[in-house]
């Protein structure tokens, strides 16, 4: 923190190798409204006490070693310059320093100046990254010398891509050639073939979605599924098939290896948080407006609240869909507005190991209780009088100057006016009357005599 700026980390992440992890980088400024063009800038520490920038959010370099393999996935221009790193190495494994640039307004000088703030020392982050299960004796098939090993868990984000390892070795290799996989995924009671690493036959609902990523003639038959679905999420088994050489026999003969029963691979498909709708509402009590939040994550999304000022503030979670364990899980988060709230921009922040999202709904300064509805009527109330008495008073002015304008007209020789002028000029002014409201100029109800018509007729 740095006055009113303050820019937030996770101090400790642990990623698995192969798979993506998030690094996450959050910055907040009381004052808003000074602070513009923000951009944020990742670096990693290395041994001989220096830093490396990974990548820039506004210009989107990116160092060599991290090419293609991470992006930023927060919106800086919200202040979220969190990043993602794909297919994480043993060696990206350190201290990363997330640094936040922008222009900032400073007014006892009356310009824009570019500042940067960044984490200090000790408030970086940690990445560790662990070794792949891929050859835990767990999760691997043997069978002589021959071994099939697959990564038992993985967790796959929707929309995103996913690798699915297999690898197959036997140490007695001069015997094998012409390695082919094939994955299949397992429906209700039976397997269908997903990919085929030889005739690169692909399953419909995967078409164009999955290719094989490993070297099937060195023993790897990986895959890589994009753009992943829910209804991708299930168990996959990984098939090893090859020719081996079979010296009793003296000639080749087609073979087989495949994941047992047990040891084959469950995908999971995660969602990253997003908000569905983000609103205010009306509440007939002494606290008058409550903010409302929708939000959709897999696992179960974490919603905080804050205020103008960046302060936390205590949400009540109103409702949750939890009809299946594997669906993902929608939350509605709520917290009321009080007299002692300031006004602005109140913001939702939705967050889970997938990431983080957070907008903003306005919110004035206190917008009305009981006691400040009846102030308001009151006046919407005065208002409305005072222009009905203007309107009238418009009326009488306009009666009078024509009257002193012709003040020949219309009157006979004792300087009357003529009885039909008169009823004219009488109806006139009743239906002129007669369309304000009656509260001010009710309708005669006894006698005409004490009426305002009558008076003016008069």
């Amino acid at each position: 923190m740095e006055g009113t700026k303050k820019l937030c980390v996770q101090h400790n992440v642990i990623g698995v190798q192969g798979e993506a992890v998030i690094l996450p980088c959050l910055f907040n400024h009381n004052e808003r409204n000074n602070i513009t063009d923000l951009s944020f800038i990742l670096y990693k520490y290395y041994n001989n006490s220096r830093y490396n920038m990974i990548i820039n959010s506004s210009t989107n370099d990116t160092d060599v070693g991290f090419k293609e393999r991470i992006q930023t996935v927060g919106n800086p221009s919200e202040g979220d310059g969190s990043v993602r790193i794909r297919d994480l190495k043993k060696e990206d494994e350190g201290t990363y320093g997330c640094r936040c640039e922008f222009r900032e307004w400073r007014s006892w000088w009356s310009s824009w100046h570019r500042v940067g703030f960044e984490a200090r020392e000790g408030k970086q982050t940690r990445l560790r990254v662990d070794e792949s299960e891929i050859h835990n004796k767990d999760n691997c098939t043997m069978e002589g010398t021959k071994k099939l090993c697959v990564q038992h868990n993985v967790i796959g984000v929707q929309g995103e891509a996913v690798i699915l390892p297999c690898m197959f070795n036997d140490n007695e290799g001069n015997n094998i050639t012409d390695l082919n996989f094939v994955l299949y995924k397992y429906y209700s009671s039976r397997y269908n073939v997903i990919n085929n690493s030889s005739t690169n036959d692909t399953d419909g609902g995967f078409k164009g979605r999955i290719q094989t990523v490993g070297n099937p003639s060195e023993g790897n038959g990986s895959v890589r599924i994009r753009d992943l679905k829910m209804e991708d999420e299930g168990t996959y088994m990984c098939r090893c098939e090859f020719r081996e050489w079979r010296s009793l026999w003296s000639s080749w003969h087609h073979a087989e290896l495949e994941a047992r029963e047990g040891k084959q691979t469950r995908l999971r498909v995660d969602v990253s948080p997003k908000i569905l709708r983000i609103w205010k509402d009306f509440v007939n009590s002494s606290t008058s407006w409550r903010l409302f939040c929708e939000a959709e994550a897999k696992p179960r999304p974490n919603i905080t609240w804050w205020n103008p000022l960046g302060h936390l503030l205590d949400g009540n979670e109103m409702k949750e869909n939890t009809h299946h364990q594997n669906e993902s899980q929608i939350i509605i988060s709520s917290y009321n507005i009080t007299g002692e709230d300031p006004g602005g921009n109140y913001s939702c922040l939705v967050q889970n190991q997938h990431g983080t999202v957070k907008r903003f709904v306005f919110s004035g300064a206190f917008e009305g209780t009981s006691e400040t509805r009846g102030i308001t009527g009151i006046v919407i109330g005065c208002s409305t009088a005072l222009i009905l008495v203007l309107l009238l008073l418009i009326v009488f002015g306009f009666l009078i100057y024509k009257k002193k304008r012709n003040p020949a007209e219309g009157t006979d020789t004792h300087g009357r006016m003529d009885s039909n002028q008169e009823e004219e000029e009488a109806e006139i002014t009743y239906a002129t009357l007669a369309v304000l409201p009656h509260k001010i100029f009710p309708a005669p109800e006894h006698s005409p005599d004490t009426s305002i018509y009558a008076v003016i007729k008069r």
